[in-house]
């Protein structure tokens, strides 16, 4: 059976109030934000039913004044999963590669801690 990978915001951090990074060519006027999304921390959990493994790491995002803005209180995991993953991107498949190789270990360790032979 193939390993299940599931992904969870676990933090997000905000500039509380700001205009966002502005383009080259910036709006005119832009709009004062409050709650700007700016690091997002996750974990991506691997999984063959019987053994998991757990990756974690921290994204940082940038809004770029003039483009959609999503209130933070709109906000959905589902949607700042979708800009982390695709801020990370290829890399996914190595995280998924890296879990693997770990839960594999977990079914057949290489290497057993053994209790020292005179006691404890």
């Amino acid at each position: 059976m193939a390993n299940t990978y599931t992904w969870a915001i676990t933090k997000i951090e905000c500039i509380p109030s700001g205009t966002g990074v502005l383009p080259p060519v910036p709006p005119t006027n832009p709009p004062t934000l409050t709650n700007i999304v700016e690091k997002v921390y996750w974990t991506l959990t691997g999984t063959d039913g019987t053994h998991t493994a757990v990756l974690s790491g921290q994204t940082k995002l940038t809004y770029m004044a003039g483009n959609p803005f999503v209130q933070y209180s709109s906000l959905t995991q589902a949607q700042v999963l979708e800009w982390v993953q695709s801020y990370i991107g290829n890399a996914i498949s190595d995280m998924e590669k890296n879990l693997d190789a770990q839960i594999a270990n977990l079914a057949s360790p290489t290497i057993i801690t053994q209790a020292l032979p005179w006691g404890a």
